[in-house]
């Protein structure tokens, strides 16, 4: 006998006829249309709390598909920025004005109550990460605009979850019955600095070739020091003795400022872990290098859980290191290899992804210096 409601109405009637609605309370028929009803009953209401525990996300992407929408040109990271500022603050008027009609002494009304409530949680969530459509991806903004407002045409958009004070940023999105995260790290930005430091050290501290007679003892033969300072990024040039520094000289100033101006995009090579999770599948664990609008795979790990491809405590990952993890990358056939790189490509791990990530590290790791900077002003002052 079937479940549903309708097919167990229409079984009974194909079964007893015109006597479908003279049933005894206790017969087997009357027993399978109340449990058939009860079902119905209680999937009904657990529909109705899914939809009311998804109407705030819904939302939420029904704002930003409005932004774009309305928006005349590309996203930027500081644009996208702003416009979660717009969203964080949408009710702000509201509240105010509810504040204003309320008589003193009066409580606050339950749609005030509602609203600051919505309001708290929505900070406390962009506190610790929020998740927002991936406006500077063009696709991205393009699938966001074809979306029907159904919960279940999300799978067709990317999301990403920014954690302020924490190195890590998590891409999310769904493929089919696939669940994908994209993990990367700050950290890449600061090993690609001191490499970059060592290489601008990586010569001779004095400069023999001024001097052809050492012995000479004029003080203009000597070897001369040459250099260069950095600080945050910014190379300064230390003047041999004698010379004129940058800042006394207007044309080393201006190469140094115009080089600076024409600065391109930051370049370094950033890790990328790509989780693939299928409910009770198992998981692939992608290690990725991204670098010049290239994705590189380096491994390929199948895991039993999602949780041993994430660890999150060193139980979890003593358990990762442990298994086999197949092959390193390199070696595999290359006809397999390039069937790895479509399927990564197809799920969204392509050329856009990998020139947005060392953007967005960039991007990050001033914000949380910034930030960086002003704990240590208040803690000083404090």
């Amino acid at each position: 006998m079937p479940k549903n409601l309708a097919k167990v109405q229409k079984k009974i009637r194909q079964k007893r006829g015109s006597n479908a609605n003279s049933l005894h309370e206790n017969s087997r028929d009357a027993q399978t249309l109340r449990r058939a009803g009860a079902r119905e009953d209680r999937l009904a209401r657990i529909s109705t709390a899914r939809a009311k525990l998804n109407r705030p996300h819904l939302q939420r992407v029904a704002f930003f598909q409005q932004a774009a929408r309305e928006s005349k040109g590309p996203f930027t990271i500081e644009s996208v920025r702003s416009l979660i500022q717009t969203y964080l603050h949408r009710d702000d008027e509201e509240l105010s004005k509810s504040k204003r009609e309320r008589r003193p002494g009066r409580p606050s009304s339950t749609r005030e109550d509602l609203l600051k409530q919505k309001i708290e949680t929505e900070k406390n969530e962009f506190k610790i990460g929020f998740n927002t459509p991936d406006m500077e991806d063009g696709k991205n903004v393009e699938a966001l605009l074809r979306w029907t407002g159904e919960w279940t045409s999300l799978s067709n958009i990317k999301f990403i979850k920014d954690v302020p004070g924490q190195e890590e940023v998590e891409l999310t999105r769904q493929f089919g019955n696939e669940s994908i995260k994209v993990i990367f790290t700050i950290a890449d930005l600061k090993e690609s600095d001191s490499d970059t430091d060592a290489d601008r050290y990586d010569y001779p501290i004095y400069d023999e070739g001024d001097s052809d007679d050492e012995g000479s003892g004029d003080e203009d033969s000597r070897p001369q020091l040459r250099g260069v300072v950095k600080a945050r990024g910014s190379p300064v040039n230390v003047a041999p003795k004698g010379k004129a520094a940058p800042a006394d000289h207007p044309e080393l100033a201006g190469e140094e400022e115009a080089d600076s101006l024409h600065r391109g995009p930051p370049n370094f090579p950033a890790r990328a872990n790509v989780i693939i999770d299928k409910a009770g599948q198992g998981t692939l664990r992608i290690e990725t290098v991204v670098e010049d609008g290239v994705v590189a795979i380096d491994n390929v790990h199948y895991l039993p859980s999602a949780e041993l491809a994430d660890v999150k405590n060193a139980e979890k990952d003593w358990q990762r290191i442990a298994m086999y993890k197949g092959p390193p990358f390199g070696i595999l056939d290359e006809d397999l290899q390039v069937l790895f790189e479509r399927y990564i490509d197809e799920r969204g791990v392509n050329t856009a992804l990998a020139l947005f990530i060392p953007d967005y590290i960039d991007f990050k790791e001033q914000r949380e210096y910034v930030s960086w900077l002003s704990n240590l002003k208040n803690f000083i002052e404090a």
